[in-house]
């Protein structure tokens, strides 16, 4: 299959769902990122806590980059 009929093919497959599977996707795909940013922090900082990892990804979602807290 060429990249464009797996690209045409996907769309398809998109626009059948439903809002509520779209929606449900779209939660999916953003429990996947967060768990992978988990994954990357844990090797990146072995010795945080629980804690330290959650409040990483609530800073790094939610405060702007230029944020001083």
């Amino acid at each position: 299959m060429r990249e464009d009929d797996a690209d045409r093919l996907q769309l398809d497959i998109q626009r059948r769902l439903t809002g509520a599977e779209r929606l449900r996707l779209a939660f999916e795909m953003s429990d996947l990122a967060r768990e992978l940013y988990r994954a990357r922090l844990r090797q990146q900082h072995p010795d945080w806590t629980d804690e330290q990892v959650t409040r990483e990804i609530v800073r790094s979602s939610f405060l702007p980059a230029s944020s001083p807290w």
